[in-house]
């Protein structure tokens, strides 16, 4: 018998109370955005087109903002001269190449601005490259 009687928390009290955690869950983070659909390339699968004499492409993914694909080269292949429309992203898997007069090993990595140009980057001894385009 020592319990007290309920008493409801005044107006005041209650309205400070909702305006405070209303404030904070207008200031949290937002939820995280749901996956994107998910893209596969299996090796089972793999597709390797022509490009030009020695050099193969393999598509890994196209969005609007971009693309990923393999670049097969083989030894003593030059690309053709290119310009740049989005960043290029290059990530050397096997082999080697010289871009600009750098010669880029597998490990190595090289980003082009978009609207710059390669002038005949050429692999002496074959390569495959990660490519990926963006618009950053």
């Amino acid at each position: 018998m020592l319990a007290a009687e309920p008493v409801a928390p005044q107006r005041a009290v209650r309205d400070q109370l909702l305006a405070r955690v209303n404030a904070e869950a207008a200031t949290a983070a937002p939820p995280p955005p749901a996956l994107p659909d998910l893209v596969f390339a299996l090796r089972a699968d793999e597709t390797w087109i022509p490009v030009c004499p020695g050099i193969e492409r393999r598509e890994l993914s196209r969005a609007a903002g971009g693309a990923s694909y393999l670049l097969r080269i083989t030894a003593g292949a030059t690309i053709p001269d290119h310009e740049h429309r989005r960043v290029e992203h290059t990530y050397v898997l096997s082999g080697s190449i010289e871009v600009a007069g750098t010669l880029c090993h597998a490990g190595d990595y090289h980003r082009a601005a978009a609207g710059t140009q390669h002038v005949a980057p050429r692999s002496a001894d074959g390569c495959v490259m990660l490519v990926v385009e963006a618009t950053a």
